[in-house]
């Protein structure tokens, strides 16, 4: 009998550590497969579009107030970005581009490499769990603040978290379909007291390869004042980002002098501060199909002269940026609205334009430069009925270089030939 009790004994031990043996053995192929992704990503463009939320303290629903659009990109192991049809990619982070609300930055590279590839994840095996409709491994991690590359920046203030969450993986191909991240460590007085992230990854097909790619992230971030903020990013249109000219060893062919004739050189003008800027609308912005980070064109609508010197000549063209797209249902429904002017053009000459919003000619209803309404309050004293009203005006929050205004109603639209005047900074 007490051998048979050992004998079993023994048996549960070699069974417990055979399991253990392959837990050890999946992680390892797990952060095999992850890290040949991460150092073997080509460069590649994709379209992120990001839908902000908001849910406002004490309150049981999010309100959506906006939707972004912009590319990202990999190139050299970097995460650039820029708008949509934009001629470059900026070497900035999307963070510092963005003026307002909040973003999710470190999807594709920043998250996955702290946890996969930098040597200081504690990891333990969480359990079996059915994910998306397939059989995953969970595993639990903790990656220490000096590791973990993650700052959260706030109303201007910014500061470094650690982080743990967890990853699952595919059970038959170790490959990583989620990955969650919670911030640890943030200062009692900062303005956000937790963030969450959670990606979900897929193959995607880049050039002749099958990569390993975010296709959505879900952004939570819980402010100290109770309010709590939502993103919902998608990632789609993948494709080779081709950034760099191409190189051949062959023998040239012959070619004309029209061909070797460089093409005409682009003046550069600088628009001095002060000078008044009529601009029609060449681009309609309808409300239900608009989004940050759209394309806006306009024509500028007058010579734009200094000390009787043409500039601009009539009928260049200005592009832009739509900024702000945010709307809003409390206390009625109204949008906030942001455009951003940047860049005008006409042959051979460019200018870069840095400007103010500073009237509208034309009639658009439910344009507002501020709202004002009156809140009601009824309170019962005794056998008589007080009513207290009070009044409340919102006005629009300065933004260096970005027209912003007000338009009341649950939808709008501006149209084309919609004539505004800005004023050079």
């Amino acid at each position: 009998m007490r051998r048979a009790i050992i004998s079993l004994l023994l048996a549960c031990t070699i069974a417990v550590a055979q399991t253990d043996f392959d837990r050890v053995l999946q992680l390892a192929r797990t952060r095999q497969k992850m890290t040949q992704s991460l150092t073997h990503l080509p460069d590649f463009t994709c379209v992120a579009t990001a839908q902000r939320s908001v849910q406002k303290a004490g309150r049981a629903d999010f309100k959506v107030i906006d939707t972004l659009r912009y590319e990202i990109a990999h190139a050299g192991g970097t995460e650039l970005w820029s708008w949509p049809g934009a001629s470059k990619f900026e070497d900035k982070p999307v963070i510092a581009m963005i003026s307002s609300g909040s973003i999710s930055q470190g999807d594709f590279l920043l998250h996955a490499r702290s946890v996969f590839t930098g040597g200081y994840a504690n990891t333990k095996f969480a359990g079996v769990e059915d994910l998306l409709g397939r059989k995953t491994l969970r595993w639990d991690y903790n990656v220490p603040m000096f590791a973990s590359g993650w700052t959260i920046t706030a109303n201007g203030r910014s500061a470094p978290a650690a982080s743990r969450g967890s990853f699952w993986a595919d059970a038959d191909t170790l490959e990583v379909v989620r990955l969650q991240i919670r911030s640890e460590g943030l200062p009692l007085d900062f303005p956000i007291s937790s963030a969450v992230n959670t990606i979900d990854y897929a193959q995607v097909r880049i050039g002749s390869s099958n990569i390993l790619l975010p296709q959505t992230a879900r952004l939570y971030l819980e402010h100290s004042s109770g309010e709590r903020r939502r993103n919902f990013t998608e990632f789609s249109h993948c494709r080779q980002y081709a950034g760099t000219s191409a190189i051949s060893f062959e023998t040239a062919p012959t070619t004309t002098s029209e061909e070797l004739a460089e093409p005409p050189k682009t003046t550069e003008i600088s628009l001095p501060a002060g000078i008044s800027v009529p601009i029609k609308l060449k681009t309609e912005i309808d409300s239900g199909k608009a989004l940050a980070g759209d394309l806006v064109e306009g024509i500028i609508d007058a010579d734009l002269q200094d000390r009787q010197i043409l500039l601009v000549p009539k009928g260049s063209l200005i592009t832009g940026r739509l900024r702000r797209m945010e709307k809003y249902s409390d206390p009625s429904p109204y949008f906030l609205v942001g455009i951003e002017f940047d860049d005008i053009e006409f042959p051979t000459h460019h200018a870069r334009f840095f400007g103010t919003f500073k009237s509208l000619e034309s009639d658009v209803p439910g344009f507002s430069w501020f709202l004002a309404w009156a809140k009601s309050t009824k309170k019962t004293v005794g056998d008589d009925t007080l009513y207290n009203t009070t009044r409340e005006t919102e006005h629009l929050p300065d933004v260096p270089g970005v027209g912003i205004f007000f338009i009341q109603g649950s939808s709008f639209r501006l149209p084309r030939g919609m004539r505004m005047v800005w004023q050079t900074q």
